[in-house]
């Protein structure tokens, strides 16, 4: 949507997902509504739900990319509708995402040993839930190796009586 109707948007706000990207996308989306504010109107808005970070050189970065946007200009209410809809669905997969998360944490507090595991560089709670989801029991394991395989690697060593190879 921004690609197509207001591209320099990338500019200004490097993460659209902020609290003043998404402000400034559910209430004031197109170049047109942000050069016929204002630098200070859109400041006020801003000032009301972000305490920081925000402020007039932001905005008037804003209204100096909307003056200058190469956007479409034709079709903006039909824009603003897709806008929205997809600020709703970006809000919906927000909350799920949530939601699974909570309950792959809670799933993770259950099992012995994941508190250990979660402190090795690297390894998140997506990564363990998945290896976990993956092997199940670990107790079932006698050794590590057993993992090793059941993941299809079985090295050995590449050698002879003369030579010595590679695993």
């Amino acid at each position: 949507w921004l690609d197509r109707f207001f591209p320099e948007y990338s500019l200004v706000f490097k993460d659209w997902e902020g609290k003043a990207s998404l402000i400034t996308l559910r209430e004031f989306p197109t170049p047109q509504e942000i050069v016929s504010l204002g630098a200070s109107t859109i400041v006020r808005r801003w000032k009301e739900d972000v305490k920081r970070a925000v402020g007039s050189k932001r905005a008037a970065q804003l209204l100096q990319a909307a003056t200058n946007s190469i956007g479409l200009t034709e079709g903006l209410t039909a824009a603003k509708i897709e806008l929205r809809a997809l600020l709703e669905q970006y809000v919906l997969f927000s909350r799920q995402l949530e939601e699974i998360m909570a309950q792959v944490e809670a799933l993770l507090a259950q099992i012995p040993g994941t508190k250990e595991m979660l402190t090795v560089p690297g390894i998140g709670v997506v990564t363990l839930a998945g290896f976990l989801a993956e092997v199940g029991d670990l107790s079932g394991y006698d050794h590590g190796q057993q993992i090793i395989r059941l993941a299809g690697f079985n090295l050995k060593e590449n050698s002879s009586g003369k030579k010595k190879g590679k695993s």
